[in-house]
């Protein structure tokens, strides 16, 4: 049977949405914290690097989280 409104698709447009605006927001964040930590403390742009990573890697975690999720809600 399909699940919700939309069916099996729309569950996984859904997450494909979600996965996407959570990384932009993590590079995001990491980017704007790094950029603000470069301008007080002149730092050459190494804390925008670290930062961008950083978002990456975080981005990266959430979307791990979110598919092992997807992955327990088939199996039941």
């Amino acid at each position: 049977m399909s699940s919700g409104k939309y069916g099996e698709g729309g569950k996984y447009l859904n997450l494909l949405i979600r996965l996407g605006i959570i990384m932009v927001l993590c590079i995001l964040i990491g980017f704007l914290l790094g950029l603000f930590l470069d301008r007080q403390f002149n730092l050459k742009g190494i804390p925008i690097f670290i930062g961008v990573f950083g978002g990456v890697a975080g981005g990266f975690v959430f979307l791990f989280k979110e598919v092992m999720k997807l992955g327990d809600d088939d199996e039941n």
